[in-house]
């Protein structure tokens, strides 16, 4: 994961140090019940030459609970329509945008709620699953890695403004 900074440097918010970060072994949980869509998904990522991934599936979302808590997450995509389950429910568990795993939903599904209950809960990524690709994939978590870094040196930001004294 992308290190927070103790202090602001604009030098280090260029998308080129978050593209080394995304040069690194991802761990990569795939929370989807759908088989063929994990492996359709799986695939991909590892088609992908930006990066290396290791990945791992849930079925469920106690599974992903577990898988989380097993050890070390980087991304997950989560499926939204798990049967009786939503994936926007995971989401909001793992604590959407402002949690260490980058959440990234895949959906089948074109409504507009869709889209917006998801982007409300946190996720920081959208997709298709109808437009899955290597290309795509390796964009979306480069552009969530970069968004991820740039909130946390904000909010570090922010932080030290309070400390002395700087309304925010």
């Amino acid at each position: 994961m992308i290190n927070q900074l103790n202090h602001f440097d604009g030098a280090q918010d260029s998308p080129s140090s978050v593209d080394e970060e995304a040069a690194s072994r991802l761990n990569i949980l795939i929370l989807d019940d759908s088989y063929a869509d994990f492996d359709a998904l799986r695939r991909a990522l590892n088609r992908v030459d930006v990066f290396s991934a290791s990945v791992k599936r849930a079925k469920t979302i106690e599974e992903a609970r577990l898988a989380c808590s097993e050890g070390q997450v980087d991304v997950a995509f989560i499926d939204y329509d798990l049967g009786l389950e939503s994936g926007v429910r995971f989401l909001q568990e793992i604590g959407g945008r402002d949690s260490e795993i980058i959440p990234i939903l895949v959906t089948g599904l074109k409504e507009a709620d869709v889209q917006n209950n998801a982007l409300k809960a946190g996720a920081v990524g959208l997709i298709d699953k109808a437009d899955i690709s290597p290309t795509l994939l390796a964009s979306t978590i480069r552009a969530a890695r970069y968004a991820q870094h740039v909130e946390k040196k904000l909010q570090n930001v922010i932080t030290q403004m309070t400390r002395v004294g700087v309304p925010t």
